[in-house]
């Protein structure tokens, strides 16, 4: 766990919770914000990390299967007519890009379930989080005046 009390915020991983809300971060750049006003429960659960695992993988499956269909075109066409066009080519990133987008939606890891007014969000935790680490994270969180229902925690060994 980095600094705990960093100008009134604490960090574990990529999310942090300041006096303003949550937030999901990226090179510390913000991906998902919940106001800490808007906010009515969250719970520690284990889940697929994914907002929507189902839209996911089929999203991941439809352009695995675009990558898939141009590079065959691409073949085809260098045997058939003995033509190359090298954009065609970039169609190979599709490939790796798809498959990313299918394996993501059944990744499973430890993430914030943040219940707001209308919506619920998921802040997922980096791999294999310490418990200790996660245990004093929650309790700096509580100091900030969040209340997290962490019993899952206790599930676990």
């Amino acid at each position: 766990m980095e600094h705990p009390f960093q100008a009134n915020a604490v960090r574990f991983h990529n999310i942090e919770f300041s006096p303003e809300g949550i937030a999901l971060l990226s090179q510390n750049s913000k991906l998902l914000f919940a106001a800490k006003k808007d906010i009515t429960k969250i719970t520690l659960k284990y889940g697929f990390q994914s907002e929507r695992p189902i839209v996911e993988i089929i999203f991941g499956i439809i352009i695995f299967g675009l990558g898939a269909y141009f590079i065959l075109n691409f073949i085809l066409k260098a045997i058939i007519y003995r033509t190359v066009y090298v954009e065609e080519l970039l169609s190979l990133f599709l490939l790796p890009i798809g498959g990313w987008f299918f394996m993501d939606g059944f990744r499973k890891r430890l993430y914030f379930e943040v219940t707001l007014d209308n919506d619920k969000r998921k802040f997922p935790l980096g791999k294999n989080p310490d418990k200790n680490e996660l245990q004093k994270f929650i309790g700096f969180a509580s100091q900030l005046g969040y209340v997290i229902d962490a019993n899952f925690l206790e599930q676990i060994s």
